[in-house]
C-alpha cells in the first residue's frame, strides 16, 4: 500500500502542476448499468499513457456478481504501442484507497489512533488498509446498512493481522463517536452521518458519491470543513457532496481550499489547527490509474508477474 500512496502522491502533484491531461469521466447508459472510460497522459520526467474502462451494474450483487468489473490498457507514451492490459476493478480499490492515505497522512492529526468507516464494500477495506499504513490505528469501528456485510468485513480484516480491532457498530452515530478519521465509501444517495456525531479534529475521507445526484456527507460538514479535492474541475461537475450544498447557497466554490496535490507538493498548508474538521473529496480521476498501473507494471516486470502476448 505504501507504493501506492507514493505513486498516487506522485500524480495528485503532476496533476495541480499543469503536467498531464486528464479528461472528465466518460459515461454510457444502459439503463441497467453504466460504462466509464478515464483516459489520462502524463508529460514531464515520468512520461505515461493509459485509458481505464469499467462497468457499474447495481443488480450484479444479487446474483453474486461484482458490482464493478473492468480494465487499464497502458501504452507507450513515446509511440502509443500497447504495453500491457491489467484488471481494473483491484486496481481502482487499491488506489483509491492510497489516494485516501495519502490524504489522511496530510490532514489527519498525526496521532489519531480511532478509525470510523462508513460502507463494508471493497473499497472500505482498502480504505482502511491505507488509513492503517499511515496512522496507528488502534480500533476501526464499522457500519453498513446490512449487518451481514458489517460482520463478513470485521471477521475477514480481523484475520488479515492489522495491528487494530475491528468493531461492528450499530448505527453511524456509534461508529463517528471518538473517531479520529472517518472514511465513507456507499454508494448513497443522501447524507450517510448526522453532521452533529462529528467530532472536533476529525479527518473526512469520502469517496464513495462520483455523481451529481450522489451525496454521502451532509452540507453542514462540507460548511465547516476544510475542504480539498482531488481535482477542481471533477468535483465541480461529478461530486454531489459539492455540488448540492453549491446549489442550495451553503456553500461558494472558494469554500474549496484546494486539490490535495497542492497539499502533496506544500503549496498549501493542510490541516491549520488540532480541533477543525478536515475533508477530503475525491471522485476519481484518470490520471490516478495512469500511476496505478504503470507502478503496477514495474513490479510486474520485475517480478516476472503476468503472460506476454505478441503484439
Amino acid at each position: 500500500m505504501w507504493a501506492a500512496i507514493d505513486a498516487m502522491r506522485r500524480a495528485f502533484i503532476a496533476h495541480s502542476q499543469g503536467t498531464t491531461d486528464t479528461p472528465l469521466r466518460n459515461r454510457a447508459e444502459t439503463g441497467i448499468g453504466e460504462c466509464l472510460s478515464m483516459p489520462a497522459a502524463v508529460t514531464g520526467p515520468e512520461p505515461a499513457l493509459s485509458v481505464k474502462v469499467v462497468t457499474l451494474f447495481p443488480n450484479n450483487e444479487g446474483a453474486g456478481l461484482p458490482l464493478i468489473h473492468g480494465a487499464v490498457l497502458v501504452f507507450h507514451p513515446g509511440c502509443g504501442r500497447p504495453l500491457a492490459l491489467m484488471e481494473g476493478s483491484a486496481l481502482t480499490a487499491i488506489r483509491t484507497g492510497a489516494a485516501s492515505g495519502l490524504a489522511t497522512d496530510l490532514l489527519s492529526r498525526p496521532g489519531s489512533s480511532v478509525a470510523a468507516v462508513i460502507g463494508a464494500g471493497v473499497q472500505a477495506r482498502t480504505q482502511i488498509e491505507a488509513v492503517c499504513a499511515v496512522r496507528p490505528i488502534e480500533e476501526v469501528r464499522v457500519y453498513a446498512r446490512k449487518a451481514a456485510h458489517v460482520r463478513n468485513f470485521v471477521n475477514e480484516m480481523s484475520d488479515r493481522g492489522f495491528a487494530c480491532s475491528f468493531i461492528a457498530a450499530d448505527s453511524p452515530d456509534e461508529a463517528l463517536r471518538g473517531a479520529d478519521i472517518v472514511c465513507t465509501a456507499t454508494s448513497s444517495m443522501t447524507p450517510v452521518f448526522c453532521d452533529s456525531a462529528l467530532e472536533d479534529g476529525t479527518h473526512v475521507n469520502a469517496v464513495g458519491a462520483y455523481r451529481p445526484d450522489m451525496q454521502e456527507i451532509p452540507g453542514e460538514t462540507i460548511c465547516r470543513a476544510r475542504l480539498f479535492v482531488d481535482a477542481y474541475d471533477a468535483a465541480s461537475v461529478e461530486a454531489g457532496d459539492i455540488i448540492i450544498p453549491l446549489s442550495r447557497g451553503l456553500i461558494t466554490p472558494d469554500s474549496i481550499a484546494g486539490e490535495i496535490g497542492q497539499a502533496a507538493s506544500g503549496t498549501l498548508p493542510g490541516r491549520l489547527d488540532a480541533d477543525g474538521v478536515t475533508l477530503f473529496k475525491s471522485v476519481g480521476i484518470g490520471v490516478q490509474d495512469t500511476y496505478a498501473a504503470v507502478e503496477t507494471l514495474k513490479r510486474a516486470e520485475m517480478m516476472g508477474i503476468g503472460s506476454e502476448v505478441p503484439w
